[in-house]
């Protein structure tokens, strides 16, 4: 079963490699996090299953973008 998964902070350390593992097991990813250039180096580096979504977590309305630009269920 593939999973929706969204990984903040995915472009780079930990979460880009919360984010690999994922996409390796045949999930579909959102990484998230300030910095799109690096975002989408991430999920061209990762593959087609990984997408890039610029979004800084401590403001409201980028999550609320954030929110209408996912899925309707996000699985972990």
């Amino acid at each position: 079963m593939t999973r929706t998964v969204l990984v903040t902070g995915g472009g780079t350390g930990i979460g880009r490699a919360v984010a690999a593992a994922f996409a390796r097991d045949g999930d579909t990813v959102f990484v998230t996090g300030r910095r799109t250039e690096t975002l989408e180096k991430t999920a061209e580096e990762l593959g087609d299953a990984v997408h890039a979504l610029t979004c800084d977590n401590s403001d409201p309305k980028d999550l609320k973008r954030l929110q209408d630009s996912l899925p309707g269920t996000i699985d972990v």
